[in-house]
């Protein structure tokens, strides 16, 4: 879709220059995990994950439907997790009229490692995350199908996207102080619901069975560009930002309770 870029500055176009500014922004951010979208099959294979392994991150990546050429990238450093399972979701079903593109979305679950520093908090259990990471038809003018894809009703693997999350956006849990001139789209969600586990725990005298609450809570984020930084660049991708993705970036924390 080259039409969409007749704005920008040819030569930022290009990947042989984008590439090294989209991984160093990567770096820099030192994230735990990163969800990537739009990632063209060689460009991951080729470079991007392996980059990304050299600063200790495992990738999970999903092509899109059909013949297209990119898709959805999560990484996530391997000390910190390591994957259980992996799903792959399929926004195209036969025979709905809605549910014709080739968007996809891949889902993972990681396991917290536990620390091997005496100086860190060990949990009384190993707590999971579910990482969701999606991108939607882009078109604006077709919301009908955006809305259907979000809709697990319409899916095949339906009992796959089921859930009982109060999702919330991470820049609204903080929305007094967000300027209302912010251009960014935010899709970065998350759940504090507290989720019960059992931890077995096993003394040389009894076993006991306790119930563990698990939550999480944003603790920060990374600003976003107000209109007036926006509309003071050029059309993205530009020599400033690499991507027409803008970073968006928070920090959670995570809270452990015996549960009543």
């Amino acid at each position: 879709n080259l039409y969409l870029y007749k704005s920008c500055p040819p030569d930022a176009l290009q990947w042989d220059y984008r590439r090294d500014k989209i991984v160093a922004e990567l770096y820099k951010a030192n994230a735990d995990i990163v969800c990537l979208q739009e990632v063209h099959i060689q460009h991951y294979h080729n470079y991007i994950k392996p980059r990304m392994k050299s600063k200790g991150y495992i990738g999970a990546y999903e092509k899109r439907h059909g013949d297209r050429i990119d898709g959805c990238a999560t990484f996530f450093k391997a000390s910190k997790f390591k994957m259980i399972q992996r799903y792959r979701i399929d926004y195209h079903a036969d025979g709905i009229a809605l549910m014709d593109r080739d968007n996809i979305g891949l889902v993972i679950m990681l396991e917290r490692q536990q620390p091997t520093s005496r100086h860190h908090h060990v949990p009384k259990s190993n707590p999971k995350i579910c990482i969701a990471n999606t991108h939607l038809l882009y078109n604006p003018k077709r919301g009908d199908i955006k809305l259907a894809q979000l809709n697990p009703e319409i899916h095949q693997n339906y009992d796959t996207l089921l859930h009982n999350l109060n999702l919330t956006s991470i820049y609204r849990y903080i929305d007094d102080y967000v300027t209302t001139n912010s251009q960014a789209v935010d899709f970065i969600f998350y759940s504090s619901n507290p989720v019960r586990a059992y931890d077995d725990g096993d003394t040389a005298n009894s076993k006991t069975c306790d119930k563990i609450s698990h939550r999480i809570q944003p603790i920060g984020y990374l600003n976003l560009y107000t209109k007036e930084q926006m509309d003071s660049m050029p059309s993205l991708p530009n020599f400033q930002l690499s991507s027409d993705h803008i970073s968006l970036l928070c920090k959670l924390s995570y809270f452990e309770s015996n549960a009543d």
